[in-house]
């Protein structure tokens, strides 16, 4: 016996009526879509005891306040001995800019999470140009870097493939003055700016390094959306990809005092120093990355309040076409009494609804429940049901 069938008319085989379908529909009547902003993901850290999740945001919060005063210290250090070995290191740090993200365009591992469209099938030959869409080519998404383990880093998206075609897109109100851009690649990388080959990068690095921009890249920028897109080969080995992309002002050259130390620091510290410094900043990153990025989350059903709209029967079926008005109910089939849903309680969310179904469901008095999971016992061990539709 199936449900489903009543959907659009009375049921020719089954002692159900399209009402008992539509009455049973009513009780999800108000549970929201994931399309009309109101999503269905829970962070399941907001969910549970409200003291201990807030006795553990407040050890999170200590951690962060903690790990952000080491690195302090750590770079205040490096900013003296970098400044008395290099006087032009000296000036240059004074030029860093206020916030540490305002010129960056693409970002790379160190600076942000950047999603990239990706795809390691040899794609069309227009995929570098600038109206190549990689989203309607139906190209996977990934954060970068990408690759496997080098000296220093570690990949968050595998790549295992001799090649690999990447696109990323960011938006200009306005033509900066000059370009920067830092890459860390394994192996021969060619860059393309809104269809232009701005950089061809032969072998690996085991680092990253500037890559000097020319005119050439200025020229390929426009205002609006502007399209990177990435070619990488590699030959064997190891294997990895990583970039920025950022707006400079050529009279003022500036250096982050972080990058500074994971690629020069072996000037002024030793190795197990560097190592702690890059553990710290590894550690304050993965703590102010939003929660609800991480594994503890999950789909839910939601409602829209305690007030669900007035279910109809749908003529054929058809949403559009509304019937005559139906109350939640189980199917008389089931011997399904009137349900009792109560008044909603102060705070509460939903309609309810679904709890007084659910409580059916599983109430000792109905045997409906226990004689489907036998079925689906029984299917398991001699690969029929006894009822052979045991998905309904």
């Amino acid at each position: 016996m199936t449900l489903g069938c009543a959907r659009c008319h009375d049921s020719k085989v089954d002692p159900i009526k399209q009402k008992d379908y539509y009455s049973f529909m009513a009780f999800f009547n108000g549970v929201t879509n994931n399309d009309k902003g109101r999503g269905v993901v829970v962070d399941l850290n907001q969910v549970g005891d409200p003291k201990k999740r807030e006795e553990q945001q407040k050890n999170r919060q200590d951690r962060i306040t903690d790990l952000s005063n080491r690195i302090a210290a750590i770079e205040k250090i490096a900013n003296v001995r970098f400044a008395k070995r290099d006087a032009k290191i000296s000036e240059d740090l004074k030029n860093q800019p206020t916030s540490p993200d305002e010129n960056v365009l693409v970002a790379n591992h160190r600076k942000r999470e950047q999603q990239w469209y990706y795809t390691t099938e040899k794609p069309s030959d227009d995929w570098s140009a600038v109206g190549f869409r990689a989203k309607e080519a139906k190209w996977k998404t990934g954060i970068a870097p990408f690759g496997g383990s080098v000296p220093n880093e570690n990949s968050k998206t595998p790549w295992k493939s001799s090649d690999i075609w990447l696109q990323t897109s960011f938006q200009l109100t306005s033509i900066p003055k000059a370009l920067k851009m830092q890459i860390y690649h394994d192996e021969d990388t060619e860059i393309y700016l809104n269809g232009q080959e701005i950089a061809s990068l032969k072998g690996f690095v085991a680092k990253y390094i500037d890559v000097p921009l020319d005119q050439k890249a200025l020229s390929a920028l426009q205002t609006g959306r502007n399209v990177i897109s990435v070619h990488v080969n590699n030959k064997g080995g190891g294997q990895f990809f990583d970039m920025s992309f950022e707006a400079a002002d050529p009279k003022r050259v500036s250096v982050n005092i972080a990058d500074l130390i994971l690629d020069r620091g072996s000037e002024i510290f030793k190795e197990d120093q560097i190592n702690t410094y890059r553990q710290f900043v590894n550690d304050l990153k993965k703590l102010k990355t939003p929660q609800t990025k991480g594994p503890l989350q999950a789909m839910v059903v939601k409602e829209f309040g305690t007030n669900a709209e007035q279910m109809h029967v749908h003529y054929r079926g058809n949403a559009n076409v509304k019937g005559d008005p139906v109350e939640p109910g189980f199917p008389p089939i089931l011997g399904g009494t009137k349900p009792q849903i109560p008044a909603p309680k102060p705070g509460q969310k939903t309609t309810g609804r679904r709890t007084v179904l659910g409580k059916w469901i599983t109430d000792p008095k109905n045997p409906r429940t226990s004689r489907v999971a036998v079925n689906r016992v029984w299917q398991n061990h001699f690969g029929k049901g006894i009822c052979s539709t045991s998905s309904d």
